[in-house]
């Protein structure tokens, strides 16, 4: 090899089985170390409730030299409760600066404290990965009607409010589409 920055990989391909060799780069094949900022209940462990992110922030320094390169950060809006993991959204636009839920800030922080966060990590040379809830929902103020069972919807589960099966839900004329969909379906 007459350059220490490649290597060469025998691979055999299938079809023919002969030997083939790739030459690639290992300066751009470096892969970066994604750090989870983040464990369960982390700032009532720590002490920190609503400043969690200030505490990593004077950690960023040591983390960029310990090799990390990117940082996955807890779900950021304001949750159902302030003291939330943040994996039941309340408001996806609040980040931590409208007094919702009990306080203005999020259990990590408030939108100054992420911004300043993200800043300093690109400042560290850090990426910075938000976790974002999109398919759950909760906390919600108001009530709304279900229109197929007419009752009030909130989190309880089926057992508990004795919903009936979504095929006891249908109407004649949807069961019998849905019948003949079926038999489609065997057939095709």
């Amino acid at each position: 090899m007459n350059n220490p920055d490649k290597q060469s990989l025998p691979l055999e391909r299938y079809a023919r089985r002969r030997p083939v060799t790739i030459k690639y780069s290992l300066r751009r094949l470096s892969m970066g170390v994604l750090l989870q900022a983040f464990y369960w209940d982390c700032p009532a462990a720590e002490g920190c409730e609503g400043g969690w992110l200030r505490k990593i922030m004077a950690r960023l320094p040591d983390l960029a030299a310990d090799g990390f390169s990117a940082l996955w950060l807890p779900p950021s809006s304001k949750a159902a409760e302030w003291n939330s993991m943040g994996y039941d959204p309340y408001d996806y636009f609040d980040l931590g600066e409208f007094n919702q839920k009990g306080r203005a800030e999020t259990w990590f922080g408030s939108r100054q404290d992420l911004l300043d966060f993200i800043r300093a990590a690109h400042q560290n040379s850090l990426q910075v990965y938000a976790d974002v809830v999109l398919n759950h929902n909760s906390g919600g103020d108001a009530q709304e009607v279900n229109p197929i069972d007419e009752e009030s919807l909130d989190t309880l589960c089926a057992e508990e409010r004795q919903v009936p099966s979504r095929l006891d839900m249908l109407s004649s004329q949807q069961l019998r589409d849905h019948g003949r969909l079926r038999k489609l379906r065997r057939h095709a």
